[in-house]
């Protein structure tokens, strides 16, 4: 069974955390940051993004939508060309 989409983000908020990610010309940077007391729970339900992935197509396809716009606010910047 799935995780519930963005329950990592729900229990992060809960306790006062966030999460976010930024994709650069050749990497994708992930982080977070949740009180010192989360952090266990916070490391065991971020793992299993990398571990075992869920990629729900409307989540998939929000993704993508997210990624291109980022492109394209990038695209006229001359160190990106």
């Amino acid at each position: 069974q799935l995780p519930e989409e963005n329950s990592f983000d729900k229990s992060l908020s809960a306790c006062g955390g966030y999460d976010n990610a930024y994709t650069e010309m050749e990497k994708t940077v992930y982080y977070f940051e949740t009180p010192c007391g989360g952090l266990d729970g916070a490391l065991a339900r971020w793992s299993r993004f990398f571990v075992c992935p869920s990629f729900r197509k409307e989540a998939a396809a929000r993704e993508l939508e997210a990624i291109q716009s980022e492109f394209d606010l990038c695209a006229a910047e001359d160190e990106n060309r």
